[in-house]
């Protein structure tokens, strides 16, 4: 945990709060990532099992990927992919090119956006990862 550093919340997840923070690799490197706590006792055995999920993909560009788990006494911690548009309903309500394509019945963007979701699920699918709460809702870029 000392490697981490926590920052300002971003969000409220299934089982938490959800923070911004950056991972620090080794003396040079820092990574963003989006750490979601498990706060709740009750859902803990869902988290562990979401975090064993998420252990099991490797990269792929369409998929929000495992960058660690961390413990801290008693609570858990999954520290994933930061993605900084965050979730896909306020993407899609704020993102000028989807509002525009809608109105001038131009269907480039959300048929690319579709495109990249079905290429992460046929990943998960080829990949035998059909725990349902491991589908997320941000956008990466």
């Amino acid at each position: 945990w000392s490697d981490v550093t926590l920052g300002k919340i971003v969000g409220e997840g299934n089982f938490g709060k959800v923070y911004h923070g950056i991972l620090n690799i080794g003396k040079f490197t820092k990574v963003e990532v989006a750490i979601k706590e498990a706060s709740n006792s009750e859902g803990k055995m869902d988290f562990i099992h979401e975090a064993k999920t998420m252990a099991r993909v490797i990269r792929n560009d369409y998929i929000v990927n495992l960058q660690g788990i961390s413990y801290v006494g008693p609570q858990m911690f999954l520290l994933l992919e930061y993605c900084p548009n965050g979730d896909i309903a306020s993407y899609l309500n704020t993102y000028p090119q989807f509002k525009e394509s809608a109105k001038n019945r131009d269907y480039y963007y959300p048929m690319k956006w579709c495109s990249q979701v079905a290429s992460g699920m046929v990943f998960l699918f080829n990949n035998g990862i059909k725990h349902v709460s491991y589908i997320q809702k941000e956008i990466k870029d």
